[in-house]
């Protein structure tokens, strides 16, 4: 952080990394009787092995405050994230290794954001927030033991708004809009198919697209003890 005055303008920056490494194994027994239920059941045993699954996360942040009066301010950023994901997963029945069923996945992604926000706190005790947030994705899954690679690109816009009104210094009302967006996990884009048993079978689509929502919220609060919305 650095302060360049004492109006409070202000600069924060922020670097992080991260770093999971996950391993597990998954037994699974089933027994099954075939045709008339009076023969000899038969057994089949499952073998997961995820050895190892990673996640990398870089992400860079910069943040800028401005106050212009005492009763406006503005503030604008910038950030970045990019995630490798990695994850191998080999599959084994009856204690032999099935090379068909390795899922080996490399998934990529990087989001790109900009933002601009402005205050205003009027002399009748109105508070107002209105900003801008613009986003550019990119994302990229290759399944290395089918070659199968899909990738992604799409920018958006996400405007906020924000609305409270004071009407003592007990009573407040806040209004609030908000554009959001929900990204599908990298589990639900790996085309592969897994196995966990005789009967079960699933697989990600590496063409799901995000979701959107609109939210909207209305708050009254006294004494900010109490709230109803």
């Amino acid at each position: 952080k650095n302060s360049f005055d004492s109006t409070g303008k202000n600069l924060f920056l922020d670097l992080t990394y991260s770093n999971n490494i996950r391993k597990s194994f998954n037994n699974s027994e089933l027994q099954y009787y075939l045709g008339d239920f009076e023969s000899e059941y038969n057994n089949d045993l499952m073998k997961n092995e995820t050895n190892p699954s990673t996640t990398e996360v870089y992400s860079f942040k910069a943040d800028y405050e401005h106050p212009v009066d005492d009763n406006i301010k503005y503030e604008t950023g910038i950030k970045s994230v990019l995630v490798l994901n990695n994850i191998s997963n080999k599959s084994y029945l009856n204690n032999i290794f099935r090379k068909n069923f390795v899922n080996d996945f490399r998934y990529r992604e990087n989001i790109n954001a900009a933002y601009i926000l402005l205050s205003i706190t009027t002399e009748k005790k109105v508070d107002i927030q209105v900003g801008l947030r613009g986003e550019y994705t990119y994302l990229y899954g290759l399944q290395i033991t089918t070659g199968e690679a899909h990738s992604q690109s799409y920018f958006d816009l996400f405007p906020t708004f924000n609305l409270g009104y004071h009407f003592s210094k007990n009573h407040n009302l806040d209004f609030s809009y908000r554009y959001r967006i929900s990204r599908p996990d990298y589990y639900s884009l790996n085309p592969f198919i897994t196995i966990s048993d005789a009967y079960s079978r699933n697989s990600g689509n590496p063409y799901l697209k995000p979701e959107y929502s609109h939210n909207l919220n209305l708050n009254y609060s006294w004494n900010y003890v109490i709230s109803t919305w």
